[in-house]
């Protein structure tokens, strides 16, 4: 059988090349990375002895690639909910406080909030204007937030205290 012919599988030593061209395109998860081999009719073994490999030549860093994404969806407003689920759906395990710290350190680069409570706010703030004073923005404001990962304490504090001013903002 040859490549060209539909349904063969690339040979063992294929799975390693087709890995790292991969990982030009973005940043994988290990367990992300054996799956799209796996799809690309590469056997389960094979994928897992070439994934494991790139991660002992470093080339795959789950601690890394968490980092990255936390950071990625929660400047595209996500919660820290939500990134622990797709981080769980990449086989990453990681705890809200873990998502928070990497989010903390990107933000101390940026100038982003890094506070759960501060970013939903600022996405009441800017897509729910009239959520204070409107019953039914309030609950799609309250919803969306919570779709989008956020803790329902964050989101009940943030929606009932939006039309009321910060305490303490300079």
């Amino acid at each position: 059988m040859t490549l060209d012919e539909p349904g063969s599988a690339p040979p063992p030593r294929d799975a390693r090349q087709l890995a790292l061209r991969a990982l030009t395109r973005r940043e994988y998860a290990s367990l992300e990375l054996i799956r799209f081999l796996v799809r690309k009719k590469i056997s389960r073994d094979d994928a897992e002895q070439a994934v494991a490999q790139l991660v002992r030549e470093r080339w795959i860093d789950d601690q890394r690639f968490s980092g990255m994404l936390a950071r990625t969806l929660w400047a595209r407003g996500k919660g820290p909910r939500f990134i622990v689920a797709q981080l769980a759906r990449n086989g990453i395990r990681a705890k809200e406080s873990e998502v928070l710290r990497w989010v903390g350190e990107a933000a101390s680069l940026t100038g982003e909030p890094a506070d759960e409570a501060a970013a939903a706010r600022e996405i009441v703030r800017r897509r729910y204007p009239g959520a204070s004073s409107d019953r039914k923005v309030a609950r799609r404001a309250m919803q969306a937030l919570l779709r989008r990962g956020f803790s329902f304490d964050v989101v009940r504090k943030v929606v009932l205290q939006e039309g009321k001013e910060p305490e303490s903002e300079n």
